[in-house]
């Protein structure tokens, strides 16, 4: 009877694992053709450098996806999948800060290149990540996602960093002057008795991707090395040894 219950609760987890994971990667889809639908429309090389009209045409579909992408660290912290809650929450985080406390509060950060490139690479590598979460709790391992995974984020992972450092830098050039900062800090005195200055708060981000990129793209490489050639990597080492 409990190995049974186990085996009911197990499955409800994996419904919901892989509806949840399939719905994220339909929404991506869905800000990629948005985004290219934008593209379109544009005629001119300011329209590219300035996004038009991209922020207003993605704004939702971007806040609801990086809204329910908070659910990843409850996954984590609940077990439901192998992954380290310390090391999904500053990846879900970062990139909710990017869109709900920069991109939709500071207008002038979604009128540059790096919301377009930000669409892109963050559409591609989220399709292609749920995608493959969707057919490994399916129990199917198409090669094709497979390499998709390990690989394409070789060139999406700095590219999209830098395109989040273009979105926060801009934000942070239009707080510069004292009179528009004090619109969003908090100075003392007040009654809660802290202070909080979002430009510099802006820069201490900036910085910080100095030290962690590294760290993370670190990471994504070994990540590529266990899953796409662990066995061979494995095989070859056996072999030398003999």
């Amino acid at each position: 009877m409990e190995s049974k219950k186990k085996e009911n609760k197990s499955s409800v987890i994996n419904f919901y694992l892989i509806a949840y994971n399939l719905i994220s990667g339909l929404g991506w889809m869905y800000v990629l053709f948005l985004t290219a639908n934008t593209v379109l429309t544009w005629e001119s090389k300011k329209d590219v450098l300035f996004s038009k009209n991209l922020y207003s045409e993605t704004r939702i579909p971007l806040k609801v996806l990086l809204a329910t992408a908070g659910l990843e660290v409850l996954n984590a912290a609940f077990r439901f999948v192998k992954s380290n809650p310390v090391v999904v929450f500053p990846q879900v985080f970062v990139r909710f800060l990017v869109i709900w406390a920069v991109a939709d509060v500071f207008s002038v950060s979604t009128q540059t290149i790096g919301l377009l490139l930000l669409n892109i690479c963050w559409s591609f590598s989220e399709i292609i990540r749920y995608f493959y979460y969707v057919s490994n709790l399916l129990n199917s391992d198409p090669y094709v996602l497979k390499w998709s995974r390990y690989n394409f984020f070789i060139i999406l992972y700095p590219i999209g960093a830098i395109a989040e450092t273009i979105l926060i830098v801009n934000a942070a050039l239009y707080l510069e002057p004292i009179n528009i900062r004090k619109k969003y800090s908090f100075s003392l005195p007040n009654n809660l008795n802290i202070s909080f200055d979002t430009y510099y708060f802006f820069w201490i981000w900036i910085v910080l991707y100095i030290p962690v990129f590294p760290l993370m793209y670190k990471h994504m490489l070994s990540q590529r090395r266990k899953y796409l050639y662990g066995k061979d990597l494995k095989k070859k080492f056996i072999k030398n040894q003999k």
